[in-house]
């Protein structure tokens, strides 16, 4: 999904986005700041799944909203348990509105509460369009107490960290959902001071993700 307007921040639509989908576009290296990979490490602003330790990591930004982040997921997940090396870490880009918004900061209470994984697979799956409506119905599923999500969403502020998310994204060249940044945390600086990384836009199929792990493991 390209992205629109969210209420914690606009970004602007670029039309070379969809230009690549379009013509195949697979990946593209990047650079990577030490700070801007620190952040996609950092276990308490970004949620994780799988090998704390794994060399290969792969950070998602979706929009719980995004029919071509369900998709994805799905997806990325059966590669993910093929490949069995990787580390998978999310960082929520709600770019849909307001139910997208409040459904990435009830991701990051849920996250407060261990249950991170669960809320994101589960809410990806969830049948039908999806609305912040449906949260406590999601909560219950993966025993959660829904007011205490709400607690800890009055007691945080998830906006800043949303906000950063979306800022991290624009740096990366990420203009819509699903964006994925993999590197080898193994990696050498380049002689710009950056940490090389594949950057894959939209909807990807498993032999793509698995084929870009095993690239990703051999630049240590």
């Amino acid at each position: 999904m390209l992205l629109g307007v969210s209420a914690l921040s606009p970004l602007l639509i670029r039309p070379s986005y969809a230009s690549a989908l379009k013509s195949g576009f697979a990946g593209e290296r990047i650079g990577l700041s030490p700070e801007d990979r620190d952040y996609l490490l950092d276990a308490d602003h970004v949620p994780q799944y799988g090998k704390s330790q794994a060399n290969v990591v792969i950070a998602e930004f979706s929009d719980f909203r995004c029919p071509h982040c369900r998709t994805s997921t799905a997806t990325l997940r059966r590669a993910f348990k093929r490949d069995g090396e990787v580390l998978w870490t999310f960082a929520a880009l709600p770019i849909l509105g307001l139910d997208s918004e409040e459904l990435a900061r009830l991701g990051y209470a849920a996250h407060e509460e261990g249950k991170y994984p669960d809320w994101h697979f589960t809410v990806m799956s969830w049948p039908g369009q999806m609305r912040a409506t449906k949260a406590p119905a999601i909560a219950e599923s993966i025993g959660l107490d829904f007011e205490a999500l709400r607690t800890h969403i009055r007691e945080s502020d998830y906006d800043t960290r949303i906000r950063n998310n979306i800022r991290l994204a624009q740096r990366l060249g990420i203009r819509g959902t699903p964006g994925f940044i993999v590197f080898n945390r193994q990696a050498q600086k380049t002689e710009k001071g950056e940490f090389p990384a594949q950057l894959l836009r939209g909807q990807r199929n498993e032999e793509e993700f698995l084929t870009v792990f095993q690239q990703v493991r051999k630049r240590a």
